[in-house]
């Protein structure tokens, strides 16, 4: 299973919360969070940052379904 890793760039503040919880899913470029990888394989630690971000700017998703972990929801 793999996760499709969104960041809303009009959302997102740039607090580096997702990068700095999961620093191989995600980067912080000119002031907003991206993805490192838009199709990762699926764990519990972009899973984790996208939870804590304070804006609510990521959503993780099944790569294959589309589905959105209860977490996300």
């Amino acid at each position: 299973m793999t996760w499709q890793i969104e960041v809303d760039s009009h959302t997102c503040i740039g607090s580096g919360i997702c990068a700095s919880t999961a620093r191989a899913h995600f980067r912080v470029v000119a002031g907003a969070s991206r993805p490192t990888d838009p199709d990762a394989e699926a764990a519990n630690t972009p899973l984790d940052a996208s939870e804590i971000c304070p804006v609510q700017a990521t959503t993780i998703r099944d790569g294959q379904t589309g589905w959105v972990p209860a977490s996300q929801a």
